[in-house]
């Protein structure tokens, strides 16, 4: 009747039934054949799938343990801020800084309070040192807080984690400094589990971009609030001057 072949590429298993000439074909050995090939695709299938499931499982075990990590070093970042600004600074040690912060400040713009916060939240990514440099970072600006409430007590009725978490500019800074704090924390424990760091490549520069989108947009957002407070301080002075 005919020539039929069938091929199992996996197994290297060939059958080859009757030529032309041999008589008829064997019907049943042809639909054993037939199942047999159903059955491995059938088995392949299945395992295609589990295989998929299973990378479907790990990526959400690692995003969920990504998210875990980020909000650790957030309320990290933020209890190490809350300590710094209780600090007791002595009244001529915070003149001192406030003569010194004055002169970092002065005639600074949008994009320089961009680069001022850059320049702290990039080392942040540096495995393992990120972390350390994060942390101090979070208490010398919570110092910083107590030794300008030193100079002005009228700013001790602010609570310190107002600033971060109640302030457009405060909230993006500490989104971006806990991201970068907490994939130092990957990284280094990527380094220590002696894994390839090229997986590690892709997602480090995407945060990295992000960080630096939130302190860009952070730094105009601060500097336009800046400018509005001062503008508000010297209509106040104006129209109190007009009274007396």
């Amino acid at each position: 009747m005919g020539i039929y072949k069938l091929e199992y590429l996996p197994t290297g298993f060939i059958h080859s039934g009757p030529s032309i000439g041999n008589g008829p074909c064997n019907n049943s050995q042809i639909l054993s054949d037939i199942n047999k090939v159903l059955s491995y695709l059938s088995v392949f299938i299945s395992h295609t799938c589990n295989n998929s499931q299973i990378l479907s499982d790990i990526n959400c075990n690692v995003n969920k343990s990504r998210i875990v990590i980020f909000f650790i070093f957030m309320w990290l970042f933020a209890a190490v801020f809350q300590l710094g600004s209780m600090s007791s600074v002595s009244h001529e040690d915070a003149m001192i800084f406030m003569a010194e912060f004055e002169e970092l400040v002065l005639d600074i713009d949008a994009f320089g309070i961009f680069l001022h916060n850059t320049t702290i939240a990039l080392p942040m990514f540096i495995p393992g040192a990120g972390v350390a440099w994060g942390l101090f970072s979070a208490w010398s600006t919570g110092f910083a807080f107590a030794a300008i409430v030193t100079t002005a007590p009228e700013l001790s009725q602010i609570q310190p984690l107002t600033i971060l978490f109640l302030t457009p500019f405060g909230l993006m800074e500490l989104v971006a400094y806990s991201l970068s704090i907490s994939r130092s924390v990957i990284l280094i424990r990527a380094i220590t589990k002696k894994m390839s760091l090229v997986p590690f490549i892709k997602p480090t520069l995407i945060e990295i971009g992000i960080v630096i989108g939130l302190l860009l947009a952070g730094g105009y957002l601060e500097f336009y609030m800046l400018e509005l407070s001062q503008d508000a301080t010297i209509n106040q002075s104006v129209n109190n001057a007009h009274l007396h």
